[in-house]
């Protein structure tokens, strides 16, 4: 018989890999199982954010946003939920509401990894130019260092970003072509076409998550 615990890690490995559609029916499994004990709270609580994450990167929008708000309904401070609702309102081009998500998750968390991540991204990539901020990011950037290192190829991406919307190519293109070497395999394509836009003075810009993956599920079958 496979157990709840077993069907989480079996979601968050396919989720890793990434497989979300198998992630996401991974997750459905366990959430069914768990709906009917009450003892299992904080275990169906983890198990919706998780398949909320797999479910926008299917691009299922409105099923994220679904699991979000009922975390939100009963635990309106979880930091991960208004993290995932900053993330769904992005998808949707809804910039200002990402922003404000970001913020008041790092109102009650000001080290939430997760939320700084996201905060920075948008302060560089936003389509929106008066939310996009590159000297905010570069604070960001540096408290990020201490906590992921200072070679973390994040932590190299975000200031590259940052001096790009600041204008500064020379140095972003200098941080640029160090964050390819330090990125895990599946983010080295990205890292390359980002460096490539700095060299030919383009500052980034987020992209829907649907795009990205079809990129890097391109770039896979010609290997």
């Amino acid at each position: 018989m496979v157990t709840a615990s077993t069907q989480v890690a079996r979601g968050r490995i396919l989720s890793a890999m990434p497989r979300f559609d198998e992630a996401v029916a991974a997750f459905d499994d366990v959430i069914s199982a768990m709906s009917v004990a009450e003892d299992l709270k904080e275990d169906l609580k983890n198990a919706r954010l998780m398949r909320a994450e797999a479910l926008l990167n299917c691009s299922e929008l409105a099923k994220a946003a679904s699991d979000v708000e009922l975390v939100l309904a009963a635990s309106s401070g979880d930091s991960h939920a208004r993290v995932l609702r900053a993330l769904v309102a992005a998808e949707n081009q809804q910039f200002n509401l990402a922003v404000d998500e970001l913020q008041e998750a790092l109102k009650r968390e000001p080290d939430n990894l997760h939320a700084l991540r996201n905060y920075a991204v948008l302060l560089t990539g936003a389509h929106d130019d008066s939310l996009r901020d590159g000297n905010q990011a570069l604070d960001i950037a540096e408290k990020l260092g201490p906590q992921t290192g200072i070679d973390h190829w994040f932590v190299l991406s975000i200031p590259a970003a940052a001096h790009a919307e600041l204008r500064d190519f020379r140095k972003a293109v200098e941080l640029a072509a160090r964050s390819p070497e330090a990125a895990p395999e599946e983010q080295k394509a990205s890292g390359a076409r980002r460096l490539d836009q700095f060299r030919q003075h383009h500052p980034f810009r987020c992209e829907p998550l649907a795009a990205y993956h079809q990129r890097q599920n391109a770039a896979n079958d010609f290997r």
